[in-house]
């Protein structure tokens, strides 16, 4: 290979990597404002000031704040989505659904970015964007489904609105004590409880 066309890709490869660092720091700087102050109270100057960044660097990533919320969200959930396959991949049924739900709430108490993405998937408007919260839902979806199929469970119950009602209080929970989610195992054994009774 003629030294030029090795010279170039070597360049293209130091600038994808400097774009990707760019990238990574504007996610984390924003998700950290995110979480202090929401979608609609983060300014896009202090994500800047956050990251040691220019509105250049941004804008040449991200149009908009929300398109910036949007992108942390999707991130989010492609990580929730790993994050599922590997907590239920050595459990099934209400054993899942215990291990799903602390984890979860492990990796909202310890990683802003999570913090984050529950906090503006609250806020932002349903689009081109992945929820993280769907793949939450789903992962107990599919492992109340093989409670019902082991016989764990009723066959009554409503697998998408339990599973709904859970994700729904452990992210307020978050919105509401942020750090403090991880202690609160006491809101996945009530739920899995009543499971058990129904």
């Amino acid at each position: 290979m003629p030294e030029s066309i090795r010279s170039t890709r070597g360049a293209a490869v130091v600038r994808y990597a400097k774009s990707q660092v760019t990238y990574d720091a504007l996610l984390l700087a924003a998700a950290e404002e995110f979480a202090e102050c929401g979608l609609a109270g983060a300014r896009v100057m202090r994500v800047l000031r956050r990251a040691g960044l220019s509105q250049g660097a941004m804008y040449h990533h991200f149009t908009s704040k929300d398109d910036l919320a949007r992108a942390l969200a999707t991130s989010r959930a492609e990580a929730w989505h790993q994050s599922a396959e590997v907590m239920s991949a050595h459990s099934r049924g209400l054993i899942a659904i215990d291990r799903l739900c602390v984890g979860f709430s492990e990796q909202i108490a310890s990683d802003v970015r999570d913090r984050a993405a529950v906090r503006v998937a609250h806020e932002l408007e349903s689009g081109s964007w992945r929820d993280p919260h769907e793949e939450w839902r789903s992962a107990i979806v599919r492992a109340l489904q093989q409670s019902i199929a082991d016989g764990e469970v009723s066959e009554s119950v409503d697998t998408h609105r339990f599973a709904d009602g859970l994700v729904a209080r452990a992210c307020a929970l978050a919105l509401a004590s942020g750090t403090e989610l991880a202690g609160a195992g006491h809101v996945w054994t009530e739920a899995i409880s009543s499971l058990r009774a129904s």
